[in-house]
């Protein structure tokens, strides 16, 4: 029996987001003998090699504990053929290796395993540096044969239709193993046995042992589960292709990072909080960042649960995640709550009278006495009575919820509205863990004089936190592009995507005589479910025109239904536990937001005024009615 879990989900919102890289035809054979010679008498090439890949040595070290990101060492299963599998005789050092269990239905109303859902397509989106085992979940050798010898028919079929050379080599990375788990020693009868694969579980590229996602898709929607109140879409086996697809993407991100010196600085350092955190970045003086040219922030966000699985353990919503820099130059919590305590005070100049007989508390007007030796019914003194709820205007002239403002004219300290000058954004995932690497090098301009400043991480609205151990690290370095971010020119923000959103004035920007460069930056994103699926479903065009020049920024992605499933290559997390395939208004769930960089030096020239203007449209047409909101910050960011 394959067990039901689709029903888990099925009352998650369907807050609406495949992707398969093209890979190139290999131009040898991987089942070559290891060391044997070709007709040339060199050895032949490794499949590393042919995949044009990067090896990593064999890595001999066990788990301390069954948990995501553990070394994985070594191990063998034995297999249907007779043959046993090890690992350490089979690295390669560019592969990963994924163990799926028979033991999910293809959706509530089909009891069938999901493995039957196609072998074939698998293939076809699989990168090829990936090793499949199908692995009968349990103890029952009933199970392990039925199961098993179903699995080996379905991959003959597929592949009896590759070419040669196709088959030879998907031969060699198909392995249906020949008991049950419990019956096989070592690290997957553990896995198996553990919470953390519970949703299947497989080894990456650096030979860590990864916890995998949820294998619903878009293609597999069924209106007749819709209907009857099911999670309408169904398991498909090729959806554990994104998650090989996914760990080439880790390798090359790092990869990447090793070949630059950064200097690396920690904010948060993993600690499972819930809503946001401020942290102290401690920055160089201001001669060491004059040598920086960019400035990078790396974000991880881990489920608080190490011993469990990523499902129903990481944060179950896609929420905007910014990370912002406080707009004053105070770094500790002692300091916060004094600033708080002394600008909540009332404003007034003297007090009236009292209400008490001890003379001990105070109201501003003798008229807010109920009665002698009463309590005061006006203005009270003292921070708790005037800290109440409120909101202020975010950076995109939205209103947030506040820790408090003050009475009177509202101008006292909330640290929310403190907090509001964007580095970055991103996405949150549906119950994955995620790592985001964004390049926010305009934020240079603003740490130029170095030294200590107030910076905050925000996930989660207060109404419905998300426990997640969140790292945050800046990366400075110098790439050698010979100038670096100065100033910044503050442009636009956004709005409600209505009638009224183009209603802005164009802004006159004094360029700097000694500008060497001039950078227009947008950071944009769609979001409300309003007329039209707006902003979030919805095609919608931002144009930038800065003197003689326009830009356009288009987010046509809304139309794909599989739009972000298509750009896990690109670092958007696969398989979450929700509708994450879907095309959004520039971004996707579990997805750093890309910043909009176009150079403008040509119609910016230093030392001259130009005019910057900014118009969105809807699918080519002014927004009308209630379509959602526009989450915007544009700058022009001057270079010297």
């Amino acid at each position: 029996m394959t067990r039901h879990q689709l029903s888990l989900f099925a009352s998650t919102a369907l807050l609406i987001a495949c992707g398969q890289k093209a890979d190139p035809a290999p131009t040898g054979d991987g089942n070559a003998e290891p060391g044997a010679e070709s007709d040339t008498g060199e050895p032949p090439p490794t499949d590393c090699e042919i995949l044009g890949l990067e090896a990593r040595p064999f890595d001999p070290t066990e788990p301390e504990l069954l948990r995501r990101h553990q070394p994985a060492g070594d191990f063998s299963v034995p297999l249907r053929d007779g043959t046993t599998w090890t690992l350490s005789e089979n690295w390669s050092g560019c592969e990963s290796y994924l163990f799926l269990t028979h033991d999910f239905a293809i959706s509530d109303l089909d009891d069938a395993t999901y493995w039957s859902t196609g072998v074939d397509e698998l293939l076809e989106r699989s990168p090829r540096n990936v090793h499949y085992f199908f692995v009968i979940e349990g103890s029952s050798d009933d199970d392990a044969e039925s199961y098993g010898a179903q699995m080996e028919d379905w991959i003959g079929e597929a592949l009896a239709d590759l070419d040669d050379e196709e088959r030879l080599w998907w031969e060699a990375r198909l392995h249906v193993v020949g008991k049950p788990s419990r019956d096989v020693d070592g690290l997957v009868e553990d896995m198996f046995r553990s919470q953390v694969a519970y949703f299947n579980w497989g080894i990456d590229r650096e030979q860590k042992i990864r916890s995998l996602g949820y294998f619903p898709h878009i293609e597999g929607y069924d209106s007749t589960l819709n209907s009857q109140g099911y999670w309408p879409f169904e398991m498909r086996l090729f959806s554990a292709a994104y998650e090989a697809e996914y760990f080439n993407y880790e390798v090359e991100r790092q990869a990447r990072l090793d070949a630059v010196d950064a200097d690396i600085i920690e904010v948060l350092g993993g600690d499972v909080v819930e809503e946001y955190e401020d942290g102290v970045l401690e920055m160089p003086d201001a001669a060491s960042m004059a040598a920086y040219d960019t400035l990078e922030l790396d974000i991880r966000m881990e489920c608080p649960d190490k011993d469990a699985q990523e499902i129903s353990n990481c944060g179950a919503w896609d929420y905007r995640a910014h990370a912002f820099l406080c707009n004053d130059s105070t770094a500790t919590e002692a300091e916060i709550a004094e600033r708080a305590a002394q600008e909540c005070q009332p404003r007034v100049a003297e007090t009236m009278g009292t209400c008490s007989e001890d003379g001990v508390t105070e109201c501003r007007a003798d008229d807010d006495c109920a009665t002698v030796g009463g309590p005061c019914e006006g203005y009270v003194a003292g921070i708790d009575a005037e800290r109440i709820a409120g909101t202020c205007t975010d950076p995109y002239g939205e209103e947030i919820e506040t820790d408090f403002v003050c009475k009177g004219d509202g101008s006292g300290y909330s640290q929310n509205c403190a907090c509001n000058t964007e580095m970055a954004r991103f996405i949150t995932t549906y119950h994955r863990e995620s790592r985001w690497v964004v390049d926010a090098s305009h934020a240079l301009a603003w740490f130029q004089q170095g030294g200590d400043r107030r910076v905050r991480y925000s996930w989660a609205p207060s109404w419905n936190v998300q426990p997640t151990g969140v790292t945050f690290r800046v990366r400075l370095s110098n790439q050698g592009k010979g100038m670096a971010p100065r100033e910044i020119i503050p442009l636009f923000t956004g709005g409600r995507f209505n009638d009224d959103y183009n209603d802005r004035a164009s802004i006159e920007a004094r360029i700097p005589a000694d500008a060497a460069k001039v950078e227009f930056r947008a950071i944009t994103t769609g979001h409300g479910m309003d007329d039209g699926n707006c902003a979030e479903f919805c095609d919608q065009e931002h144009a930038f025109t800065i003197g003689d020049g326009e830009w356009v920024q288009e987010f046509d992605e809304p139309g794909i239904d599989d739009g972000c499933a298509q750009r896990v290559g690109e670092g958007v997390v696969p398989n979450q536990a929700g509708t994450w395939w879907f095309g959004r208004g520039g971004w996707c769930p579990g997805q750093e937001v890309t910043p909009y960089t176009v150079d403008v030096t040509d119609e910016a020239p230093p030392g001259e005024t130009v005019t910057v203007r900014y118009h969105a449209t809807q699918d080519g047409d002014e927004p009308t009615g209630n379509r959602g909101s526009i989450v915007h910050n544009s700058w022009l960011v001057i270079h010297r």
